[in-house]
């Protein structure tokens, strides 16, 4: 099944995606961080090749189900770095949960977004069940 039909309006949406745009779904809240339940984060660290193609995919799919997706460098946090130095890409929902981690293309990314997508009713901390 397919959700919509490829074409330059995925690519302006992507482009709008990394400026940080595409509405106020997504909208930074005073913090900085998105304030949206179905979050997605996406832990990566740069000139990670298996990171680029994971994050494409994830992007395709999560633009898609209009799920906002949060870009953090590994290197750029000593909590992230401590906890995935050796895991990247990982992706997290927004209480923090890993939902995948690895390379995730096609079905994989697919699954990983619907998973992250039915956590968000969860709110950040609760365990997972």
């Amino acid at each position: 099944m397919k959700l919509h039909d490829e074409g330059a309006d995925d690519e302006q949406q992507e482009q709008q995606q990394d400026e940080g745009g595409g509405g106020s779904h997504g909208a930074p809240d005073d913090s900085g961080t998105v304030n949206d339940a179905r979050t997605l984060r996406f832990v990566t660290r740069d000139g990670c090749g298996r990171c680029a193609e994971s994050l494409a995919a994830i992007r395709r799919v999560a633009t898609r189900l209009a799920i906002p997706v949060v870009v953090e460098d590994v290197d750029a946090s000593p909590d992230l770095y401590e906890a995935y130095t050796d895991r990247v890409p990982v992706v997290l929902d927004r209480g923090g949960g890993v939902v995948a981690e690895g390379r995730l293309t096609g079905r994989q990314a697919l699954w990983t977004v619907l998973a992250a997508r039915m956590r968000r009713g969860r709110s950040p901390g609760t365990p997972q069940v």
